[in-house]
């Protein structure tokens, strides 16, 4: 099994660049860390507590008592709380990457993105527009979106230009 930053080296070599979370960002997340072995068992528990206050938990424990080793124990449990952050600041970076997309594609104040789907590198993306929004409009809005971000679909509901192929 591959560490982080055999993973994050290679990420790098790839050049992938879109916006992602990073092994050192995980890291600048964790404020403090605390490890408690449970007396009599083989159960070492990992607290980590974040710069915002949060907590997340990992646990690690051996079937065999002679198999108990405590740095082992922490290393282990400390990774597994690890993924959890990972699973949190994904999330955040992807409704921070959807609210800055929402903010930036909206053609006029009363269209409504109804949903947004990554398509590998590109998006999907499904407007709804008042049925009297300008055609220009909507041509421009295209021309401008389709410049900032890499299109796969634009879909226009509810207006006349909804046949139209973009």
């Amino acid at each position: 099994m591959r560490n982080d930053t055999e993973i994050e080296n290679e990420i790098v070599k790839k050049g992938l660049t879109a916006p992602r979370v990073t092994l050192q960002q995980i890291q600048d997340t964790i404020a403090s860390e605390q490890y408690h072995v449970f007396s009599d068992t083989q159960l070492t528990c990992c607290v980590l507590t974040l710069k915002n206050g949060y907590t997340v938990t990992g646990e690690s424990a051996c079937a065999s008592p002679e198999n108990f080793d405590e740095e082992l124990g922490r290393k282990i449990a400390r990774r597994q709380a690890e993924v959890k952050i990972w699973a949190l600041e994904g999330y955040l970076l992807k409704q921070r990457l959807y609210e800055d997309i929402g903010a930036r594609l909206s053609p006029c104040d009363d269209a409504v993105i109804i949903d947004i789907h990554p398509e590998g590198a590109f998006l999907s993306i499904e407007l709804a527009l008042p049925k009297d929004t300008k055609a220009d409009d909507v041509v421009r809005f295209v021309r401008a979106v389709s410049r900032a971000e890499r299109i796969f679909e634009l879909k226009v509901l509810n207006h006349p230009m909804s046949k139209t192929s973009v």
